[in-house]
């Protein structure tokens, strides 16, 4: 049985951050996942408000914003 959504959590040990490694993860994994399972059409990944150094690596890596703490990785 396939899933009907896909979420994505990604944390970066503080030694790797600001090197764009979690843009880079997140963009990468969500294509890939998009492409494993064609029928869903989006990946979610919930962020919260106050952490806006990881939404805008979300955004970065193609990310749009939703609803309430949602953002969606779009299939292209």
């Amino acid at each position: 049985m396939l899933p009907d959504e896909i979420e994505i959590c990604l944390g970066i040990i503080s030694r790797y951050q600001n090197n764009h490694l979690g843009q880079t993860l997140e963009k990468e994994i969500s294509i890939k996942l998009l492409e494993m399972y064609p029928t869903i059409p989006f990946i979610v990944a919930s962020i919260k408000d106050e952490n806006i150094r990881s939404k805008k690596a979300a955004f970065n890596a193609g990310y749009t914003y939703f609803e309430g703490n949602q953002y969606h990785f779009n299939r292209r």
